[in-house]
């Protein structure tokens, strides 16, 4: 059961990297205007389905659904997922989508919610900090489109 959960556990960083990297991705094919938006929502939708499914696993080996950081980062990433569809409906076909503010600031949001996540997943932290962590993520991923980063 020990190698069964650390395969899961591989998978879990593993997806969490691609997501990062699909993101990381779509903001400077967004800036350059050459946006390939169907195989990044492959990428990215793959990457956040073995997220949930890596994680429901983690979760209920290491008894930790009664946790708020739990709860909480599945929460946060069915908003991740909501998040990345709404973006990628933007960018597919949208002519001067790299001037759209609403792009830059839903990439900025995510971004921040998947540090948000991260952090929530390495930390564990009780409810209250669990959900200042997340507001905190939240800032910075606004702060990072409001200062042009994105």
């Amino acid at each position: 059961m020990i190698i069964l959960f650390t395969v899961f556990l591989c998978i879990h960083i593993v997806a969490t990297m691609v997501l990062a990297a699909a993101f990381g991705v779509e903001i400077y094919a967004v800036r350059a205007g050459t946006v390939a938006a169907s195989r990044l929502r492959a990428i990215a939708t793959g990457s956040l389905a073995a997220l949930m499914l890596s994680g429901a696993y983690l979760t209920v080996r290491m008894d930790a659904w009664a946790s708020s950081w739990a709860r909480l980062a599945v929460a946060s990433l069915f908003v991740l997922g909501a998040l990345t569809g709404l973006t990628f409906r933007r960018i597919a076909g949208a002519r001067g989508v790299q001037k759209d503010p609403m792009v830059g600031g839903i990439q900025g949001l995510r971004l921040g919610l998947l540090l948000g996540v991260v952090v929530l997943m390495t930390a564990r932290p009780g409810t209250i900090e669990s959900f200042a962590l997340l507001a905190a993520s939240l800032i910075l991923g606004i702060a990072v489109w409001r200062l042009r980063f994105i």
